[in-house]
């Protein structure tokens, strides 16, 4: 039986007997080891996913629209599209939007930030190497090189003529560079341009 005791002033008040207290410290460790590992596990899955969240600087998003030149009505696409930021912003143009996000907490950052914005985009929880892309006007990207180099064959299957692919710092490996810029601010930002 349990007997509550806590030391108050130098009085026993009520709390937990002094046997429990091991007890209680080695369920709270484990608690705290089984939290640390689950946090642990979700930031390497999303740092070796093929789009790790990073936020793109103002300045690089503008040049990208720069180089989308999204017209109303087009259909954009942005693969791992993060807090939905460049949805939110091809959606103000007149652009349909639609940002595929894998990584669940970012999806439901993503969905909590339309909602606060009143946004109409669309956000899919999906692979991005499985989504169907072939009506897609323009396709920002801010992906890893390898993810790259897995996406150029199905860009050059599924992407219609005129489709324009705007990737933040890396290049699709065999395809034509049509323009590019160099960030003078950091070595880690440029933004390329391809059409299909």
């Amino acid at each position: 039986m349990f007997r509550f005791f806590i030391m108050f002033n130098g009085m026993v008040v009520s709390g937990i007997s002094a046997m429990m207290w091991p007890v209680l410290a080695f369920v709270f460790f484990v608690l705290v080891q089984v939290i640390l590992i689950a946090v642990s596990l979700i930031l390497l899955r999303t740092l070796f996913s093929s789009a790790p969240f990073i936020v793109t600087p103002s300045r690089i998003r503008m040049k990208m629209f720069e180089f989308a030149d999204v017209k109303p009505g087009q259909k954009v696409y942005d693969l791992g599209c993060g807090n939905g930021r460049l949805i939110f912003e091809a959606e103000q143009k007149g652009a349909s939007a639609v940002g595929i996000e894998m990584n669940l907490w970012i999806y439901l950052l993503a969905q909590y930030n339309k909602k606060r914005l009143g946004s109409h985009g669309v956000f899919i929880r999906k692979d991005l190497h499985k989504v169907d892309l072939s009506d897609a006007d323009i396709i920002f990207c801010y992906l890893m090189p390898w993810a790259m180099r897995q996406l150029a064959p199905k860009f050059t299957k599924e992407l219609k003529q005129g489709c324009r692919i705007v990737s933040h710092s890396y290049q699709l490996p065999g395809w034509q560079i049509q323009d590019q810029y160099r960030d003078s601010r950091s070595k880690h930002h440029s933004v390329f341009l391809y059409v299909v």
